[in-house]
């Protein structure tokens, strides 16, 4: 009777064990869902709702707090339990908190409060002490964005309570941890393209008249309108000083001090005259600032508008149709123009390439029926009834081509009206596929080695963690390595081991069934999950791996061998950590024999 009672015990603890897990895994994903909602802009929004997931995530952190690396110091963002004003107003260097082991990963760190008393003055220290609660033990990691340390987050337990953080509160929040730095690295991106794509269009296309200039005033580059306005080609005022080309001699003074007060950082907006390039004079609204990159000063941009009356008036008439016509034809987004019966009127050529429909083959069509996959319909009628009704949708969905095939896109549809009424709308398309593309690729690495292929150990370990709890008796694992791989890396050097690293792994792959998960988990060593394979059969597919790799004697000049080792389990009182232990220990007394 006892021994059932502690078995019952057993598996209430391992259920809620299960359970705490499957919440973590849910709190995990609703965070997930959460970032999509919000922006890294919204610095407050974004760090607070990362440390309330990781309190609900890791439930024995007593205290928390999340901050931010901004200008060398560490910036703290919000607190659970310590004195967030007071910390606001220390200021920590960064190399503090950035310990080497933080980076990329999670650790657990001991009265962290006496590692920042071996790195500050005694004054940020007392004021560091005064505002945090008092601590045992935490748990911290560093959010990293191409080798820069972004800010990081710390939970703490109470010097007061009886526990610790343990290896499960690590793995927990390295889903977090990993989860965060994709969405982090995705916005930043997205964000910069949409920057560089904006300044571009800004430059190329805007009606205001814009030199790119140096620190000592010379041209670097104009836009068409500068062209336009002042009768210069942009070739033929390279590099020459804007002052000699456009400031009238009655204005050359001014024009020096303009230059040296942006030369000082400072910026410059008037109302002045200039001259054209047939020395005509023309009232100009003049704005010019200091161009800086980080702490340093690269150049100046210099905006010019013709403020005359009657040149105003035309320019801006032309200007408006040029610059909404050039950027309907040359925008690099796919536009369809619409009328209210979603009928299409125009389409531009980014359209024409994406959809592979010419102007007279889409015009008076609806455009639902023209790119709206048949598993789409109801979504794109709904789309249309929300424009109709005065709303702008921005979507990411599928639509097809001319051909049918179905291409990943974002949607911008957005209504045109005018004092007496909406007159039509707007679709917008951007082909998303390679961004689609390539997050399936961070995915894939994330889960996969870059040498073989193979799954790689973490997502081993979720496998082996899923399949504990399973149906799917008997599981069994095989454990194997590679026998004499150093001697080869010695004798032949480290790139012939790669290839005989990648040749095994090959052959046990080969060895191994479709349903089977094959995972390099150590430099030469790899691990096989088998659901549903008992005793029998994961000696049949051990002896099928050795015959494999023991082939490849023929072929190369150094023998190469391998040990394995193999466990099985067949009930649900045996963990997998227990077989996975017995396959290793199996594999290692095969490599003593050998």
């Amino acid at each position: 009777m006892h021994e059932i009672a502690e078995l019952k015990e057993k598996i209430k603890q391992l259920n809620k064990r299960v359970n705490e897990l499957n919440k973590s895994f849910e709190r995990i994903i609703n965070f997930s869902n959460k970032l999509n909602e919000i922006s890294i802009e919204d610095e407050k929004i974004f760090w607070s709702k990362l440390l309330k997931t990781a309190m609900n995530l890791i439930k024995k952190a007593d205290y928390g707090s999340v901050y931010k690396y901004v200008d060398g110091k560490v910036k703290f963002l919000d607190t659970v339990g310590h004195n967030l004003a007071v910390l606001k107003q220390i200021a920590i260097d960064e190399s503090v908190f950035q310990l080497s082991d933080r980076k990329n990963q999670v650790s657990i760190i001991s009265e962290v409060i006496d590692i920042t008393k071996d790195s500050t003055d005694n004054n940020t220290y007392s004021k560091l002490e005064e505002a945090s609660k008092p601590i045992k033990d935490s748990i911290t990691f560093d959010l990293y964005f191409k080798e820069q340390a972004v800010g990081g987050i710390t939970l703490d337990i109470d010097e007061n309570r009886d526990v610790n953080f343990s290896k499960e509160d690590k793995k927990v929040l390295n889903y977090l941890l990993n989860i965060t730095e994709a969405f982090y690295r995705k916005d930043v991106e997205k964000r910069l393209k949409e920057h560089q794509a904006y300044f571009q269009q800004l430059f190329n296309e805007s009606t205001e008249a814009i030199a790119l200039l140096d620190n000592k005033s010379k041209i670097i580059k104009v836009n068409k309108s500068f062209e336009k306005v002042f009768g210069y080609q942009a070739k033929e005022i390279k590099g020459k000083n804007i002052d000699d080309l456009i400031t009238p001699e009655e204005k050359i003074e001014e024009g020096i001090n303009n230059t040296k007060k942006n030369i000082a950082g400072k910026e410059v907006k008037l109302e002045t005259i200039r001259k054209t390039k047939e020395g005509k004079r023309i009232f100009v609204s003049m704005h010019s600032f200091p161009i800086k990159l980080g702490k340093g000063q690269i150049g100046i941009y210099a905006i010019y508008n013709d403020i005359t009356e009657r040149k105003e008036t035309e320019r801006k008439l032309r200007r408006q149709k040029a610059f909404f016509q050039q950027l309907f034809d040359e925008s690099t987004e796919a536009i369809a123009l619409l009328d209210n019966e979603n009928q299409i009127l125009k389409i531009n050529k980014s359209f024409e390439n994406l959809f592979g429909y010419s102007q007279s083959e889409a015009k008076d069509k609806n455009i639902d029926d023209l790119i709206v996959p048949e598993t789409k319909k109801e979504e794109g009628q709904n789309y249309t009834k929300k424009v109709l009704n005065n709303q702008d949708i921005e979507k990411e969905s599928v639509r097809k081509t001319k051909e049918g095939k179905t291409v990943d896109v974002t949607i911008h549809a957005f209504p045109i009206s005018l004092k007496e009424g909406q007159i039509g709308l707007y679709a917008i398309y951007n082909d998303i596929t390679q961004r689609k593309k390539e997050e399936e690729e961070i995915k894939y690495l994330s889960f996969h080695d870059q040498m073989t292929g193979l799954y790689n150990r973490r997502y081993f370990e979720s496998e082996m963690e899923r399949l504990d709890n399973s149906r799917l008796l008997p599981i069994s694992i095989i454990m194997s390595d590679i026998d004499g791989l150093k001697k080869v890396n010695d004798k032949f050097g480290h790139a012939r081991g790669d290839k005989y690293i990648n040749l095994v792994a090959s052959e046990i792959d080969n060895a191994v069934r479709q349903e089977d998960i094959l995972a390099r988990v150590g430099g030469d060593e790899f691990a096989i999950l088998l659901p549903q394979t008992d005793e029998d059969e994961v000696k049949k597919i051990e002896q099928r791996i050795q015959t494999n790799v023991n082939k490849l004697d023929e072929k190369y000049e150094f023998p190469i061998s391998i040990s394995t080792g193999f466990g099985v389990k067949k009930d649900h009182k045996t963990e997998l950590e227990e077989v996975f232990k017995e396959a290793d220990y199996f594999m290692y007394e095969m490599k003593n024999r050998n």
